[in-house]
């Protein structure tokens, strides 16, 4: 059996779901192509032109993807490795609060934002009335202690990923 991928050239840029397609051949007669992502089998196709849909979510950075086809007795021959890189499209999820959750006017408030995502953060920014009150290079991220005046305050926080997408708590 012969067996190649035929879905993108090395080094390709993806996201999302992504069509993989392989051709093979043998003498025999091929019965069915089996595709894998870092050695882990995402789908089998029995008919030609065989391929597989690929769900990138929840992945990011290389990728090796592999084809392996089978003929009537079994034999088996396995494509070249295909690294492919998946991008990062997804924000990042950042929480903000504050303590105590009812402050008197003359206790300390401390706010904390706290930030996930698959890549990596690169930033976390606090900010109290529309005002930066503090970046963190990783998560959680506190302000220092402050007792603010009697009256409504706003704070929100937004996180930024190590490709640059950001997300923000509450959402404006």
């Amino acid at each position: 059996a012969q067996c190649g991928i035929a879905m993108a050239k090395k080094g390709a840029k993806v996201t999302g779901i992504v069509n993989i397609t392989a051709t093979a051949s043998d003498n025999v007669g091929v019965t069915r192509v089996e595709f894998y992502r870092n050695l882990i089998l995402i789908g089998t196709d029995t008919t030609q032109p065989y391929s597989v849909s690929w769900n990138t979510n929840g992945l990011i950075g290389t990728q090796q993807l592999l084809a392996r086809a089978f003929d009537a007795v079994n034999n088996s021959a396995n494509s070249s490795i295909v690294n492919v890189n998946v991008l990062d499209i997804i924000n990042p999820v950042v929480n903000v609060s504050h303590s105590p959750l009812n402050p008197t006017t003359d206790q300390q408030v401390i706010i904390t934002a706290t930030a996930n995502d698959l890549g990596g953060i690169s930033q976390i920014q606090i900010y109290v009335d529309d005002i930066l009150a503090q970046t963190c290079a990783s998560s959680p991220c506190s302000t220092t202690p402050q007792v603010y005046s009697s009256g409504l305050h706003t704070y929100y926080s937004t996180a930024t990923d190590n490709s640059n997408n950001i997300g923000r708590d509450p959402a404006s």
